[in-house]
């Protein structure tokens, strides 16, 4: 009887001293942008739309984007996967017959999600 209680408390305590073994996560290495497009003067989000991201303003005025989202049901256009780095994004966007537009400048920090609001006018 002794030899088992021997035994079982080895068995718990190597069981207890692995278990208490800090378990390291990989830290996040990117980040996401979430961008809303709404029309300016308005409350709501605009659906219809493509945002574009790029690396440069050069690129972005030159339309050489990173890359091209449409934006979901919501009006969320979500950049995943993004290296922390500033970003530059814009969006045409044609309302009734007109067209707007608008262009943002942001940071990406890596392990979270930025959320901006683009203006287009």
């Amino acid at each position: 009887m002794k030899k088992s209680v021997i035994y079982l408390s080895l068995y718990l305590s190597l069981f207890l001293l692995f278990a208490s073994c800090d378990k390291k996560e990989n830290p996040a290495t990117t980040g996401n942008l979430l961008v809303r497009v709404k029309l300016a003067g308005s409350t709501g989000l605009l659906t219809d739309v493509i945002v574009g991201v790029a690396t440069s303003q050069d690129n972005l005025d030159n339309g050489t984007y990173l890359k091209e989202v449409d934006a979901d049901a919501k009006g969320d256009v979500l950049f995943k996967d993004l290296l922390p780095n500033t970003y530059y994004y814009d969006c045409d966007a044609v309302v009734a017959g007109q067209s707007y537009y608008g262009e943002g400048q942001i940071q990406i920090v890596a392990g979270k999600t930025t959320e901006v609001v683009l203006e287009v006018k």
